[in-house]
């Protein structure tokens, strides 16, 4: 047992180096987060919101409040990682001082079958002692890798969700599996980070994708939805457009082909910004939602329905941006509540036309507008002023929801417009798989060896996308 105990500590003599590589890594952690202004502005949003006055805006709020909540989190998680790192050197301190003379104490001090017992059990408690405090220090070193890379996304999406849009360019049926390939290993590697993926398109999630004949050319198309903290700023450095170069499996004479795909990156529940973000991963929209009309009839029971709605650009805003912007906003609240009461003005007003008793006596009919976006949506079908406003919201909700799938869209198209022809010239990273294999990314310089380890999206592919984060 001594001897066992003895190849811990050995084993562990790589532990100091452990211990002051994981010191290291915390310290530079700690000044990386004291360095980019995090604390101040974290002090600054406590006496911002202790301000009374903070309320008048609403909105402006939410955002503060939303914030504060970030940093809070990032500060006390890396407190925890410095707490979690200076349990584990003490442990291991005080066994490399204590644990010998005890062992010692325990070997000599017994005779017999007491004795022998007695030293057994120490040894035994000081190598679980050992090996708990190794594992934890492990742990806090992983962690403090993860959280490094973290503070290196500095973007104002970085913490988004991402949307991954990946189309087929040249190269025909070997393009079409190309891009079957690539969304297949997207997938998987969001899996093995944790993330919540969502696919959409043909060939499905992670069981498309290989190089097989079938059917190719239905998956021409595909996109994730990739869930998760810091997801786009994991992903941003992915878009571009990824050339192979391989033996064909649909060319009989096993000739070697090259072909395209394009890899779109957004971050999910963001607006576009018009114009290409510093990595070419986002795309502005190019058209605008202004003078937009949306208008729905429709009859229920032999009366009469009546409602519409009109999304007007605001007045001097000659730019669709901040409409653009207010839209998805909006769009993105509705998802986990209802629309701020702050955001909405109410005109109640009479009914037009004939009707019956009370029709036109009664301000019954309700007029919506919802102030950040200019849309007005009015509903005077019912004679109870509470189903009119009803309709009202819902219908507002609609034309909401709709114009941030238009935004959506163009920032989708001008994204694919940005990285230009999906062909030869353009591409951000080669995968060569024959004559030879070798991954290289134009960008960055950033190279692997190892292509097919890499598209199973695995521990390889992880590795590789921090070294192109790294060198960015």
């Amino acid at each position: 047992m001594q001897q066992m105990l003895r190849r811990c500590f050995c084993a562990g003599s790589g532990s100091a180096a452990s211990l002051t590589d994981t010191l290291a890594s915390l310290r530079a952690v700690q000044e990386r987060f004291a360095s980019s202004g995090r604390r101040e502005r974290l002090e600054a949003l406590q006496e911002q919101t202790a301000d009374p006055q903070l309320w008048d805006d609403p909105r402006a709020a939410t955002a503060s409040l939303q914030l504060q909540g970030r940093l809070q989190r990032e500060a006390e998680e890396l407190d925890a990682l410095d707490g979690r790192v200076q349990d584990a050197g003490a442990m291991l301190e005080l066994l490399e001082e204590e644990g010998w003379a005890a062992a010692a104490a325990g070997g000599a001090g017994g005779t017999g079958d007491t004795g022998g017992a007695g030293g057994d059990s120490t040894d035994s408690t000081l190598a679980a002692m050992a090996a708990e405090a190794h594992t934890a220090l492990r742990a806090a070193h992983a962690a403090l890798r993860e959280k490094e890379f973290e503070l290196l996304m500095v973007g104002e999406h970085d913490r988004l969700d991402a949307t991954v849009v990946i189309n087929a360019g040249a190269g025909g049926d070997d393009a079409a599996d190309w891009a079957a390939m690539l969304r297949r290993m997207y997938y998987r590697w969001a899996g093995h980070r944790g993330f919540d993926c969502d696919s959409s398109g043909s060939g499905g999630g992670g069981g498309g994708g290989g190089a097989g004949a079938g059917a190719p050319a239905a998956r021409q198309a595909g996109q994730l939805l990739v869930r998760g903290d810091w997801a786009y700023g994991w992903l941003r450095r992915e878009a571009g457009v990824h050339r192979l170069v391989r033996h064909s499996p649909y060319d009989s004479s096993g000739k070697r082909h090259t072909s395209f795909a394009s890899v779109v990156v957004l971050p999910h529940g963001a607006a576009p910004a018009g114009g290409g973000s510093d990595d070419g991963g986002g795309g502005g929209g190019d058209g605008g939602d202004g003078g937009a009309k949306f208008a729905e009839k429709a009859s229920c029971g032999g009366r009469r329905r009546k409602s519409s709605s009109t999304l007007h650009q605001p007045d001097g805003k000659s730019p669709v941006e901040p409409a653009q912007a207010a839209v998805t906003a909006a769009a993105a609240s509705l998802v986990t509540g209802e629309i701020p009461d702050a955001d909405l003005r109410v005109d109640v007003f009479k009914s037009s036309g004939p009707g019956g008793q009370h029709a036109n006596t009664t301000e019954s009919a309700v007029r919506l507008t919802h102030l950040p976006t200019g849309t007005v949506t009015t509903c005077q079908s019912e004679r109870s002023q509470h189903k009119n406003r009803a309709a009202a919201l819902a219908a507002l909700k609609r034309v909401l929801r709709e114009a941030a799938a238009g935004v959506a869209a163009r920032a989708r198209e001008a994204a694919h417009e940005e990285l230009g022809a999906n062909a030869w010239g353009r591409q951000r990273r080669s995968w060569v798989l024959h004559p030879y294999t070798q991954v290289t990314d134009a960008v960055t310089g950033c190279k692997s060896s190892n292509p097919a380890a890499l598209l199973e999206g695995g521990e390889e592919f992880d590795v590789f996308v921090r070294r192109v984060l790294a060198a960015s």
